[in-house]
C-alpha cells in the first residue's frame, strides 16, 4: 500500500495517529536502522507514502506505541530507554 520510507522495515507498533493535516504518525520497533522509527504516512489514491520523522539510534531506546499529537503538531511519546524510560517530544 505504501512506498518507501520508514515503514518498509521493522515491526509496526500501535495505531496510526491522525496529525490533523491529512497524514498519520506511527512507530516501528527495531527497524534495522536503529532502535525504531517515528514515521509519517500520507495516503493518496491507490496507496500512499511514508517518510521518516525521527530514528532512535540508542539515545532513548525503542519508541513506544502510544503517541499524542498536540494542536501545534508536536509529537509526544515514550520509550523504554533501558532501565529508566523516557518521555520525548518531536517538533516537526
Amino acid at each position: 500500500m505504501a512506498s518507501g520510507g520508514a515503514a518498509s522495515s521493522g515491526k509496526l507498533r500501535g495505531n496510526l495517529v491522525p496529525d490533523g493535516k491529512g497524514s498519520y504518525i506511527a512507530t516501528t520497533h527495531a527497524d534495522g536502522v536503529g532502535d525504531g522509527t517515528v514515521f509519517k504516512f500520507t495516503p493518496s489514491d491507490g496507496g500512499g507514502s511514508c517518510s521518516t520523522v525521527w530514528t532512535s539510534m540508542g539515545e532513548v531506546g525503542f519508541p513506544g506505541d502510544n503517541l499524542v499529537i498536540d494542536a501545534n503538531g508536536n509529537i509526544f511519546g515514550t520509550s523504554d530507554g533501558g532501565r529508566n524510560g523516557f518521555i520525548w517530544e518531536i517538533t516537526p
